[in-house]
């Protein structure tokens, strides 16, 4: 398995090639936030190349080559690669908005009322 990661600041973009699978991944991550980690996934070649876009993220050349025809990044480091800390920080923002918004469609709801914990009584008919 390759793995590589591009970072800047508190930022992180991680990817690479599972060979057993042969799938690629990545992982987006960012230190100064509660979730550090923000997204991550298996993808195709072409997916990670729009992943790491959408996220402001250059890959080495040889890398994006690689990923552009389906063929496995190789375990040694490349040179180059970026994060535009802009962009970055912009999806970053609308993702964990995104995950927030979702969350609080799903809620909770255990079919126990509150009031039946506060009076120490579990009666299933309220």
């Amino acid at each position: 398995m390759s793995r590589h990661s591009i970072t800047s600041d508190s930022r992180q973009f991680s990817y690479g090639f599972d060979r057993p699978l042969s799938t690629y991944f990545f992982q987006v991550s960012d230190s100064t936030l509660d979730e550090e980690e923000i997204q991550e996934g298996e993808c195709t070649g072409a997916e990670l190349l729009e992943t790491a876009s959408h996220w402001g993220v250059q890959l080495p050349e040889v890398h994006a080559e690689r990923a552009a025809f389906d063929l496995p990044i190789p375990d040694e480091p490349a040179e180059g690669g970026s994060i535009h800390a802009a962009v970055f920080d912009r999806a970053a923002k609308k993702t964990m908005a995104d995950r927030e918004d979702e969350a609080d469609e799903v809620g909770f709801d255990d079919g126990i009322s509150d009031d039946n914990w506060a009076c120490g009584t579990l009666d299933p008919e309220t």
